[in-house]
């Protein structure tokens, strides 16, 4: 009902578009919140019409009780709202936060101010107002922009901002470096697709990074470069960062990684000497591998998340795997799990080509996990020759 009375108070705003009241647009973009879904900001429209309207245009609504959401959100079925809520209350929210809020008014003609609330108006008429998000490609930030671009008829030109940055796992890697096992996970849903070379443009997908790239952003205007806005801090210090503090190495991936690592090479010299294979390490090992290898044939095969396929981590948690380990369990003395063994150890190496010459970057925890992986399977594979010869 709330989001029904905004967008009909925001439809209504156009009849009061005349030739006495100005239109004045701005983009609001918010600092990085303490959540994991704040880490990139937020960005929205604001809009006035003279003295009387001042409203904010949201494209980063959703419903959470909508029917099987959870399920929807992980398969990258996702519908997102556009509504509109009153400045202040907008604001409000932020400032309860103490995140630091920027606008950056349009300098724009009349006439583009006034396309852009028209078809913002457009957008929040249902079933206009809802869109199937995105992360990198259609989200609170990339839809007013394309709408501002529209109304211009042409595309802004950015000066590059942060150039060490060139593909989105880059930027994902810089916004979530205080929250390395949020991006350890992405790392391991996420394939070669989000390892291109991206433009400036693109790099407007985060929030934090549309502040500066606006900053400097032109477009033509009479046939000269016009700077389309001028920048203010209208709440907050810029400098202020409330993000929560960098997790202690010890508790990283890469610490973890490397205790895993250090546990299966102690294991493996053991089981070497003696000649059996200690099962018990394997199951610490193999059943994470399992649960991510099964989380990864879904988002490759059902989900329509951006660039959940090809992902050559699949290499490393191979559907293989998960036949590994209870043919380990079944018999030990027949060794029937030899042959599954002997092609992940291949597709371990595999893994190691591809991620050395550039196809796929990889989380750098996860190379200490393949490695226990490789050390396991040459053991069991080790152990096996040497049984058969024995037994001979």
């Amino acid at each position: 009902m709330k989001q029904t009375i905004t967008t009909l108070l925001i439809f209504l705003s156009a009849f009061c578009a005349t030739a006495d009241n100005t239109v004045t647009i701005s983009m609001i973009t918010t600092a990085q919140g303490r959540q994991i879904y704040e880490l990139e900001g937020h960005a929205a429209m604001r809009i006035t019409v003279g003295d009387s309207i001042d409203y904010v245009i949201n494209w980063g609504l959703f419903d959470f009780s909508a029917p099987n959401f959870v399920g929807r959100f992980v398969s990258g079925e996702t519908d997102y709202m556009c509504g509109a809520v009153p400045t202040d209350y907008f604001l409000y929210c932020y400032k309860k936060e103490g995140r630091t809020v920027y606008e950056q008014k349009l300098d724009i003609p009349q006439d583009v101010a006034r396309k852009i609330l028209d078809l913002v108006n457009k957008n929040l008429t249902p079933p206009n107002n809802v869109y199937r998000y995105n992360y990198i490609k259609n989200n609170c930030a990339t839809q007013p922009m394309a709408i501002i671009e529209k109304a211009l008829g042409q595309k802004l030109m950015y000066q590059d901002y942060m150039p060490e940055i060139s593909t989105y796992r880059q930027a994902m890697d810089y916004y979530h470096r205080n929250y390395p096992w949020y991006q350890f996970g992405i790392d391991i849903a996420l394939g070669c697709g989000i390892d291109h070379q991206i433009s400036p443009r693109e790099k407007v997908f985060a929030p934090t990074m549309l502040t500066h790239l606006l900053s400097s952003a032109t477009y033509t205007f009479d046939g000269k470069q016009k700077k389309i806005v001028s920048t203010t801090v209208i709440y907050g210090d810029e400098n202020a960062d409330i993000t929560c503090s960098p997790t202690p190495w010890r508790q990283s991936p890469m610490c973890v990684a490397i205790a895993i690592l250090i546990l299966a090479a102690i294991v493996t010299v053991y089981d070497l000497r003696r000649k059996v294979v200690s099962l018990w390490m394997d199951t610490v090992i193999y059943v994470p591998v399992i649960l991510c290898s099964l989380l990864l044939t879904f988002l490759i095969f059902k989900s329509t998340h951006e660039a959940t396929s090809p992902n050559f981590n699949y290499l490393w948690l191979s559907p293989v795997s998960i036949a590994i380990l209870p043919l380990m369990w079944i018999n030990k003395s027949k060794m029937l799990a030899v042959s599954p063994i002997l092609l992940n150890f291949v597709c371990l190496i595999a893994y190691l080509i591809v991620i050395s010459i550039g196809i796929q970057t990889a989380n750098p925890a996860f190379i200490p996990i393949v490695i226990a992986l490789l050390l396991r399977s040459y053991t069991y594979l080790y152990i096996a020759r040497w049984q058969r010869k024995n037994k001979n």
